[in-house]
């Protein structure tokens, strides 16, 4: 309650004519404490402070009302943001370090002070289990986030494995999903036309002796990638020993040209191997007069698989197929340079930090060095 200043020298003034404080409490009905600390701020030569002015009053309580305001507000924010009771006490912990009172930093936050130093008090015990699992955890979250969110828990185990780190696959598994990470999750948005399975063919030509080095069977196949309401075609060449992308070209149309100039371009980069063999289904790219020439100038052995019969073809579908899920099913493009861009860059992820099962989980760069 707020008393005014004439009430309170009356008061002051009355008590120094010898009237008790008792009594002086009981006709003015105020509080004996109010009575005394006006006293001993008179004593004090300070009763000065007693005086504030209407605007002053005015003033306090709408810095009153905001502050009330605020704290409701932030009370709302707290509650509604679902922090789990560890981090609140964290957050005691760090708040406690800046001088802040424990019981007030435990009503803002909804906890329980008994909570606070239970926690405070108590000795956890800590296996090394656990302690093992926090430093996994970064790790496994770094190789996710270098693939781009596209390898899941055996990709991850095989590359900590490189490094040195023993760690199971079921363990790899679980600390993925304690911090919610989960490889190759399609967009909802993207057009279903697009979403065909493409299963992992038996590869006949799987004896070594067909391939015994690089450079010595190229395998190629050509599949169709749609952009809002256009269609566009990726052409692409693998190294059959490697399973390394070695050409490839984003094209707006299906000619012939598209590969030719793809095919010269390739087999220049790649120091015109000798010897070689040219794999591809029977497309009438492939069998186009003008490719046809290109390859038998360069003394380049051509190979199709037979007709309804890719089997032979399927480390470039298996390509296609990673591709599909780990990249495009994942985004939608607006434009043919946004298309072509994410393909440049998912191909150098695939070849140079994509570890593969048949390469005995060597990248298929790494493994082309070993080769030499």
């Amino acid at each position: 309650m707020i008393y005014t200043l004439e009430l309170k020298k009356n008061i002051i003034t009355k008590y120094q004519k010898g009237e008790s404080v008792s009594n002086l409490s009981k006709y003015y009905s105020i509080p004996k404490t109010s009575i005394y600390n006006w006293i001993d701020k008179q004593k004090d030569k300070s009763f000065q402070e007693l005086s504030i002015s209407k605007r002053q009053i005015y003033d306090y309580q709408r810095k009153i009302e905001k502050l009330d305001r605020e704290n409701k507000i932030q009370q709302y924010i707290i509650s509604n943001l679902d922090i789990a009771k560890r981090n609140k006490i964290d957050l005691v912990y760090l708040l406690q370090e800046k001088q802040y009172p424990i019981k007030a930093i435990c009503r803002v936050l909804n906890l329980n002070t008994s909570t606070f130093y239970h926690d405070k008090n108590r000795k956890p015990a800590v296996y090394l289990v656990d302690e093992e699992d926090e430093q996994f955890k970064p790790l496994i979250q770094s190789i996710f986030k270098d693939s781009d969110g596209r390898f899941g828990g055996r990709k991850i185990r095989i590359l900590l494995k490189k490094d040195n780190y023993i760690i199971s696959h079921a363990r790899v598994v679980r600390l993925m999903k304690e911090m919610n990470l989960k490889p190759n999750q399609p967009d909802e948005n993207y057009n279903n036309y697009h979403k065909r399975k493409y299963s992992y063919k038996p590869n006949i030509m799987s004896k070594s002796e067909y391939y015994p080095e690089v450079n010595k069977i190229w395998v190629s196949d050509i599949t169709y990638i749609r952009v809002r309401k256009e269609h566009y075609y990726l052409i692409v060449i693998i190294d059959l020993y490697s399973r390394k992308v070695i050409g490839h070209r984003l094209a707006k149309t299906l000619e012939a040209s598209e590969l030719i100039e793809l095919m010269k371009k390739t087999y220049k980069s790649r120091s015109k191997p000798k010897e070689l063999i040219f794999h591809s289904d029977q497309g009438q790219q492939y069998t186009a007069k003008s490719f046809k020439k290109l390859l038998k100038e360069n003394k380049i052995t051509q190979s199709f698989s037979k007709k309804g019969c890719p089997y032979d073809n399927s480390v470039v579908e298996s390509f296609f197929a990673s591709l599909k899920k780990e990249e495009i099913y994942r985004h939608i493009y607006n434009s043919f340079k946004e298309l072509e861009k994410a393909i440049d860059e998912y191909i150098i992820f695939f070849n140079t930090q994509r570890p593969h099962a048949s390469l005995k989980y060597n990248t298929p760069g790494e493994y082309e060095k070993i080769s030499k």
